[in-house]
């Protein structure tokens, strides 16, 4: 539980009769409390519902300027391309190698079809899988991607799969690989 002295009225909500604060004003108060990978997933997740107001956002981040915490959340709304939301160390690492490397920005665990993709450029139909082998050891798991492989490529899609050690101890082949395919298809 947070608690506040004072909520200006663009930080109050009521739902169901009950007083809220504002998605804007949640993640402002949860900046101190989480990780910037964790707050980025936040935001990400609230962008994906539609409940955040960005302009509403952005005047509160210029309202507590110098408040812990608001400068993590600038940086999050700013990030070109958009937070990501992550759900996995491996995607987080693997999401860093692309913006070092100055890549166009996938958007990140994003449902095609019946399907969500771990990193999907939608303009060049090139989808990225993080397979941990601890998750996708399994024989379910193995036929599962293989299902999907197949439905994606079917409809024009180029799926590339990563493991952790890819992504870890490769990181520059790897990245390499990716800018390769995006180049291909076009950028």
């Amino acid at each position: 539980m947070h608690r506040t002295a004072s909520l200006d009225p663009d930080e109050r909500m009521v739902v169901g009769g009950v007083p809220i604060t504002t998605p804007g004003r949640t993640l402002m108060d949860m900046t101190v409390k989480v990780g910037i990978r964790e707050l980025e997933t936040m935001v990400a997740r609230a962008q994906r519902a539609e409940i955040l107001d960005e302009d509403r956002l952005f005047a509160m981040l210029e309202r507590y300027r110098g408040r812990p915490g608001i400068a993590a959340l600038r940086a999050v709304m700013e990030i070109p391309g958009g937070p990501a939301m992550i759900r996995s160390e491996a995607e987080s690492r693997f999401l860093a190698l692309v913006r070092k490397a100055g890549l166009p920005t996938p958007r990140a665990n994003l449902k095609v079809g019946r399907y969500e993709l771990d990193f999907f450029w939608p303009h060049e139909r090139i989808a990225v899988e993080v397979d941990g082998y601890g998750y996708h050891s399994s024989r379910t798991r193995f036929e599962g991607d293989r299902r999907r492989d197949a439905w994606l490529n079917a409809r024009g899609f180029k799926v590339i799969r990563l493991s952790w050690r890819q992504i870890v101890e490769s990181p520059v082949p790897t990245i390499v690989q990716v800018g390769q395919a995006l180049a291909k298809a076009g950028r």
